[in-house]
């Protein structure tokens, strides 16, 4: 790993103080920095631990499924407590999503081959279910684009395996979705909403984006400060919206703009490019048990950023460190070689 890959993160660190140190909301940037701060430890700590050449990536994916499996059972119960929306106590319904859409590539990476292929099968289904009644459209483009990456960049048996699962898939959420529309279920009203290209929650975010950018012209080098953007909304808000404030723009690159200014933005663009620059590189060496985990990889990173195009969840702290590691994992080699086929 070169220095500049294990000290670019310190750039985007040193852009989130500078923000802070400028914010009009100190008492909200600097803590959001001192968080930035405990994700660059976490991708230190973790990127500097060679995985066992037995165990990983196999465990690794394993309790990653069997979490994910937990969080989809949860989501559904809540579900049908009421027929409205996944959800969970601790998580709404794009907090979830993100989550679910990250995590069926693993799952189906367990679904190929080795011991767990039931539970990476079941999985996939349970959480493709779980995230399309989150109706959490962010998390379905999200899934959509993770499968993209991994027809791109896998084996051919990956790209077989993508193809199958796509199809069951599809078949279950047809399903679903006619059993809401047959039985008049209260999520109807939800389902409606998110195919209506005029729904208040798409329009609400185009003002929203307008207001953010507002904010990064007034404010193009330093930004408001990371996490102080709900604190200065109101005094961008385009005068059609309806909310009185928001927590944040709904998309990752202009909420950079507006909070840290064009440094911030920068230097996460650079962090973003190592990391896809390494798995290249990875992609490229690996064996094909490697290939697969990078590509796995990958397309958990990319359902990540393509949900924050629309949200703002990956600077909460459960989803927030998901991508640090996310990043670091790429880095990570084994200690030894290993003869184990599973994923």
């Amino acid at each position: 790993m070169s220095l500049w890959d294990r000290l670019h993160p310190l750039l985007f660190l040193g852009a989130s103080a500078l923000s802070a140190w400028h914010s009009p909301a100190p008492e909200l940037a600097w803590p959001a920095a001192a968080m930035v701060a405990t994700f660059v430890l976490v991708f230190w700590t973790v990127q500097q631990q060679p995985l066992a050449p037995h165990g990983s990536p196999s465990e690794a994916a394993h309790y990653w499924v069997m979490g994910t499996l937990i969080l989809a059972s949860m989501g559904l119960g809540f579900f049908m407590e009421d027929s409205t929306i996944v959800r969970t106590p601790f998580l709404g319904k794009n907090g979830i999503g993100t989550l679910l859409a990250m995590a069926l590539p693993v799952a189906q990476l367990v679904a190929i081959g080795g011991p767990d292929q039931v539970l990476g099968w079941v999985t996939a289904v349970v959480g493709a279910v779980a995230l399309f009644l989150s109706f959490s459209q962010g998390g379905w483009i999200g899934a959509v684009t993770a499968q993209a990456v991994m027809l791109a960049a896998g084996t051919p048996r990956m790209r077989r395996h993508v193809v199958a699962l796509v199809l069951v898939v599809a078949l279950v959420v047809a399903l679903a979705a006619s059993v809401i529309w047959m039985a008049r279920l209260p999520a109807l009203g939800m389902l409606l909403s998110r195919i209506d290209p005029t729904s208040s929650s798409k329009t609400e975010r185009i003002y929203i984006w307008e207001g953010s950018w507002h904010m990064f012209l007034e404010h193009p080098w330093f930004g408001v400060g990371l996490g102080a953007f709900s604190r200065v909304y109101p005094d961008y808000r385009v005068s059609a919206a309806h909310e009185p404030n928001v927590s944040f723009a709904h998309n990752l690159f202009l909420n950079l703009l507006a909070e840290t200014g064009v440094p911030g933005l920068a230097a996460f663009i650079a962090i973003l490019g190592t990391w896809v620059g390494q798995a290249r590189k990875r992609l490229l060496q690996a064996s094909p048990e490697e290939h697969e985990w990078v590509a796995v990889l990958l397309a958990a990173l990319s359902a990540l950023l393509t949900h924050q195009l629309f949200d703002g969840t990956m600077w909460s702290l459960h989803i927030g460190v998901g991508f640090w590691v996310l990043g670091a994992m790429l880095y990570r080699k084994r200690t030894g070689s290993s003869n184990e086929t599973s994923p």
